[in-house]
């Protein structure tokens, strides 16, 4: 399991989470094992995705980015990976 910090008030917060996952999605799993082991071949893809954040009391602008547009495109951005 691992964690990754993810902005949602910068936009561009998404696409850095979406890297960081595929260079984890990467390195977790070596060539030499998925070559000693074919079955593991479709392993690298991200297979769980929480999206749990959440804020109240903050400007209107702020909560819709946070709680609407930030797990967009936090999701969207990592669609690639799934």
């Amino acid at each position: 399991v691992t964690f990754v910090e993810y902005h949602a008030h910068r936009p561009e917060s998404a696409k850095d989470v979406a890297s960081a996952i595929e260079n984890l999605i990467k390195n977790n799993i070596s060539e030499e094992t998925i070559s000693s082991n074919p079955t593991l071949h479709n392993t690298r893809k991200l297979t769980i995705l929480i999206n749990n954040a959440g804020i109240m009391g903050k400007s209107k602008q702020l909560t819709m980015k946070v709680n609407l547009i930030g797990p967009v495109l936090l999701t969207l951005a990592l669609l690639p990976l799934m």
